[in-house]
């Protein structure tokens, strides 16, 4: 669970709370929470030789000093040496030159090296959980505007040993989730917004299924993060509506309640009412299959019980009639 250094773990002791966020996460997995000490110099020395790299003691010495003995650091630092430097064989004064003394750097170093000409592929799927290659390479051609440089960028990509296939999706491995947490956390708020909005051009334009209405949903809400649009605010709205339809009539509980909640907020704030009944009937007829919050299915009902006084015509009616039996 904590990999590195005594100093970095005494870090996280020190500071209370991601101390105790570690403790509750190896207790959350049934795990063993412990920490792997840095190696002593001559392992050091050990674990260069052993990957075949030759450094002389000046390297050495700045191997260990931008590593802090770290075994993961040592190898990353000495395969970006490798990387940078086309040869196995290195000075005293290559290492300091291409070797980063900040951590972080060093890993975005790292990374902007191993997936080299497929970069703009790499940062688009840190943020997302799983993919096809049609979806990526679509999403790359918004992003980019240029279709060749989108399929060589997924093409070189797709080449690398960091994704498995499962049910007919690439997800990365989980030996390689850390690159995928460190990128999807250290992008700026301006690539972000850009990637997600690029998610959500190509989805929104796809043919609606339920794969597609729910990428528009996430990624139109996570560009709203970064930006107000009204439009994709509707846009939400009406795949919310259609995905919780769906959910209700195939007996989904989860994704009926979830996306009828999104529906309902969205129906209120666009003064869509009969809409806002629809679902809040969806919402509250799944409720007790979701174990929903009380409150929230009770305030869905007085908010109903408003609008219903509002028109009292025949749907409506039966809108408000179902809600009050499914509560």
């Amino acid at each position: 669970v904590v990999y590195g250094s005594p100093r970095i773990y005494e870090k996280a002791k020190r500071e209370k709370r991601k101390a105790d966020d570690l403790t509750d996460y190896a207790e959350e997995l049934d795990a063993l929470m412990f920490h792997v000490p840095p190696m002593e110099d001559e392992e050091v020395e050990e674990l260069v030789r052993a990957l075949g790299y030759e450094v002389d003691g000046r390297g050495l010495e700045v191997l260990k000093r931008k590593t802090a003995n770290a075994p993961r650091r040592v190898c990353m630092v000495l395969r970006l040496a490798e990387m940078r430097l086309k040869k196995k064989v290195f000075s005293g004064e290559e290492l300091e030159k291409v070797i980063p003394n900040d951590h972080r750097r060093q890993i975005e170093n790292f990374l902007t090296e191993i997936f080299d000409g497929c970069l703009n592929a790499f940062r688009v799927s840190a943020l997302m959980p799983n993919f096809s290659e049609e979806e990526l390479e679509g999403i790359l051609k918004v992003k980019l505007g240029d279709t060749q440089k989108a399929i060589d960028e997924v093409n070189r990509f797709l080449e690398m040993d960091v994704l498995e296939f499962k049910d007919g999706l690439y997800q990365f491995k989980w030996c390689y989730r850390w690159m995928v947490e460190f990128e999807a956390e250290n992008l700026s708020k301006e690539e972000k917004k850009k990637i997600h909005r690029s998610i959500y051009e190509f989805f929104k334009g796809l043919k609606p299924s339920p794969r597609s209405d729910m990428a528009v949903v996430y990624y139109g809400e996570k560009f709203l993060e970064f930006e107000r649009d009204e439009e994709v605010l509707r846009e939400i709205f009406e795949r919310s509506k259609r995905i919780s339809g769906w959910a209700y009539s195939v007996g989904y509980s989860r994704l009926a309640n979830e996306f009828g909640l999104k529906a309902f907020d969205l129906a209120i704030k666009f003064g869509k009412i009969e809409d806002a009944l629809q679902s809040g009937l969806i919402v509250t007829f799944h409720a007790s299959n979701v174990q929903a919050d009380k409150k929230v299915v009770y305030d869905i009902l007085e908010k109903c019980k408003e609008i219903y006084r509002e028109i009292e015509d025949d749907y409506a009616l039966y809108w408000f009639g179902g809600i009050l039996r499914n509560v």
